[in-house]
This record gives structure tokens, C-alpha cells and sequence, in this order.
């Protein structure tokens, strides 16, 4: 029996007013850090509305509408992918806004074990792995980290699904004991 994995890569630029230094950025460096896990919080937004969502549905709190669930599924679900439902327009989401916003708050995250597994001094790029640690629930995530005109250009990893799923349920374990 195989074990599918997801594979998703987030891209970022850090753009910077330091002058190219003709070396691969450090996966270690604190700006790539940072970044590394602003892409991770971005991962976890992705997946806590349709937990809030579920919670809202299990608590019967919409019982007469029977389009909400459909109708904020769809939209958590097309506008996280669009990095616009924390914009707070829609009234029957901003519940599930509010739930995700209180879940991540909770979420405590660091890069550990940091690894430079390969640098490619040629086209100034690091190729990187680290254990990502959110509350205490861990994975090997693979980063890079490029020096490119416009300032550092970073993609990351993320291909254990099962790992979101995972802090996704230590966080909402968290939470609710709250």
C-alpha cells in the first residue's frame, strides 16, 4: 500500500535594498527563516476554514440556512487559494475568519535542525531542508533560497499532507481546551 503525498511549493521574493553579494543566501539566515515560516502560516490558512466550518456545522449554529455550509465552503475554499478571505466583506464568513484568526494564533512555529544540503554558487542559490515544528508536531520540509536582482526569491516545499492534517488537530486540541 502506497502513501500519496501533496506536493505544494510557495513561492515568495523578499525584496531587498542590500547589494547583490555574488553568494547563495543562507537557509539559516534570518530573513529566509522568516519567510520559510510565513509560507508555512500561509499553508495552515489554507486548511483551518473548512475545520471552522465543520465546527460551525457540528454546533448546528446555521441550522435554517441550508446553503451555508455549501456556500462558505466554497468560498473559504476559493478564497484562501486567493489569499482573500480574511478581507472580512462577507458577513456569512467572517465567523469562520474569526475562528481560523484565533487558531492561528495558537499556532507556534520554528525551523530546526537547519541543513544546507547543497549550494550552487554558479547561479548564487541554496538548497536547504529543516524540521518544520509546529506545536511540537514535526516534518522535514526542503527549501531554496536564491539571490536574484529584486532581492532574495525563496520557494518551499511541503509534501507531507498528512504532517498539516496532524497540526491541524494539535492546534484545534489546543484550542478548545481554552
Amino acid at each position: 500500500m502506497s502513501i500519496a503525498k501533496v506536493v505544494v511549493i510557495a513561492v515568495v521574493v523578499i525584496f531587498s535594498s542590500v547589494n547583490i553579494s555574488n553568494a547563495a543566501p543562507s537557509g539559516s539566515d534570518k530573513n529566509v527563516v522568516d519567510t520559510v515560516l510565513k509560507l508555512a502560516t500561509g499553508e495552515l490558512e489554507k486548511m483551518l476554514p473548512v475545520r471552522c466550518i465543520m465546527e460551525a456545522r457540528d454546533q448546528l449554529k446555521h441550522k435554517n440556512d441550508p446553503y451555508y455550509y455549501n456556500d462558505a465552503m466554497l468560498r473559504a475554499s476559493y478564497d484562501s487559494t486567493h489569499g482573500t478571505y480574511f478581507d472580512g466583506t462577507d458577513p456569512k464568513i467572517a465567523e469562520i475568519t474569526q475562528c481560523v484568526l484565533k487558531k492561528l494564533a495558537i499556532a507556534e512555529m520554528k525551523l530546526e535542525y537547519i541543513r544546507a544540503d547543497y549550494i550552487d554558487d554558479s547561479i548564487n542559490k541554496s538548497f536547504n531542508s529543516a524540521q518544520l515544528n509546529i506545536n511540537g508536531v514535526t516534518t522535514t520540509i526542503e527549501y531554496t533560497a536564491q539571490e536574484v536582482p529584486e532581492g532574495i526569491y525563496i520557494e518551499v516545499l511541503f509534501s507531507d499532507r498528512e504532517f498539516v492534517d496532524n497540526v491541524v488537530e494539535v492546534i484545534d486540541q489546543i484550542y478548545h481546551k481554552k
